[in-house]
């Protein structure tokens, strides 16, 4: 299955709430990855209620272990227009992301076959692993006729064959978490509110462990309001399961801010 999610990619919809960010790689001397929060300028204080908005799902774009397993070129991860941009194809860097946070797991490879170094790395990563692999090529600019750089940058979270799902579905869960924090939009500053992601894993008992608030909305009743009302669906998941048929864990997220561009 090819990816066609540049940049911005979380595997899931949020609704311009861009909690899940995505990597800035414009300078080569600073390759941590900067979080970019686009939430409008709105008013210093909210008197009416304000609705959050909910994802659930793996940190970026999903795709399944049993791909990176059978990987040897890029059009794992890059669809066939994407591809067909790269007339002269410069750079592959393919890149662990931890905390969202390059790591010093990497490897660059010059030409569409995945190295030898490259596939190791992809192949011994475990399920929930994050990663970039940054395309850097020359492609034909269709007005002046001449060769330009541009470069494709997706982020991947390894997942399982099957993965972990709530018993009543995402759309239920999702409408849980709104309906219980009506009223929680009202009386804060809305620009200081931030894009919030929580981590979870959903154990092969279908019970959930390692709640970790990896970045908090700025206002700790919100998110410690989302944190009791993740903790009740406990017993309630269905775990993921690899290739064949084993249960697993696997790390999801739960992303919410206010919603609107």
């Amino acid at each position: 299955m090819k990816k066609s999610v540049i940049v911005f990619s979380l595997g899931f919809s949020v609704m311009c709430l861009t909690a899940f960010g995505f990597v800035d790689w414009r300078s080569p001397k600073d390759e941590d990855v900067i979080v970019k929060n686009n939430l409008a300028e709105k008013e210093t204080k909210n008197d009416v209620d304000t609705d959050f908005m909910y994802s659930i799902g793996p940190r970026f774009a999903p795709i399944k272990k049993t791909e990176i397993d059978h990987a040897t070129d890029i059009s794992t991860f890059f669809d066939t227009d994407e591809l067909n941009q790269m007339k002269v194809l410069n750079s592959v860097h393919l890149i662990i992301i931890e905390n969202d946070i390059q790591t010093n797991q990497r490897e660059i490879g010059f030409s569409d076959k995945l190295t030898r170094a490259q596939l190791q790395l992809l192949q011994s990563a475990d399920y929930s692993t994050g990663f970039g692999i940054r395309a850097e090529f020359e492609m034909i600019n269709k007005e002046t006729g001449e060769l330009e750089s541009k470069w494709l940058n997706p982020h991947l979270t390894i997942v399982p064959e099957t993965q972990a799902e709530y018993i009543d579905g995402i759309p239920a869960l999702t409408k849980y978490f709104q309906e219980n924090t009506v009223g929680y939009g009202k009386d804060i500053a809305l620009k200081e509110l931030r894009p919030a992601m929580l981590y979870f894993t959903v154990t092969k008992a279908g019970k959930l462990k390692k709640l970790n608030l990896g970045r908090g909305s700025n206002f700790s009743k919100i998110d410690t309001k989302v944190i009791e009302l993740l903790k009740t669906t406990t017993g309630k998941w269905k775990p993921a399961r690899d290739s064949k048929g084993n249960k697993i864990e696997q790390e999801l997220v739960v992303a919410f801010g206010i919603g609107g561009c």
